[in-house]
């Protein structure tokens, strides 16, 4: 029976800064950055990020369906007519010029 004998990966910080910096600056995942420099450990571009103060930028998606439970009420969505859903017509409108972001209610 053979014993398998892993040995672990060392890399200087600037290596990590390195691959880092490419993830953030191009549209290649996570994995095939990793492959493209033989990095073994599964995650540790996220790993490096978090330990040397780098932050990923994540694209705000729109959740369409909590914007209408935000802005519609519930007799509206029942199929109540009227200046109750004339008025949810117009806060809809202004939610989504307003980049997505809801406004207190």
């Amino acid at each position: 029976m053979e014993h398998k004998v892993e040995i672990r990966q060392m890399f200087d910080e600037s290596f990590k800064r390195k691959v880092i910096e490419e993830y953030l600056s191009t549209r290649q995942s996570k994995m095939s950055i990793q492959c493209k420099y033989n990095i073994h450990f599964k995650s540790a571009i996220c790993t490096w990020m978090k330990r040397l103060g780098y932050t990923e930028k994540v694209e705000q998606k729109c959740n369409l369906a909590l914007i209408l439970r935000s802005v519609f009420p519930a007799d509206v969505s029942r199929g109540t007519r009227g200046l109750c859903g004339s008025l949810a017509l117009v806060r809809l409108q202004l939610v989504i010029s307003c980049e997505y972001s809801l406004p207190n209610v």
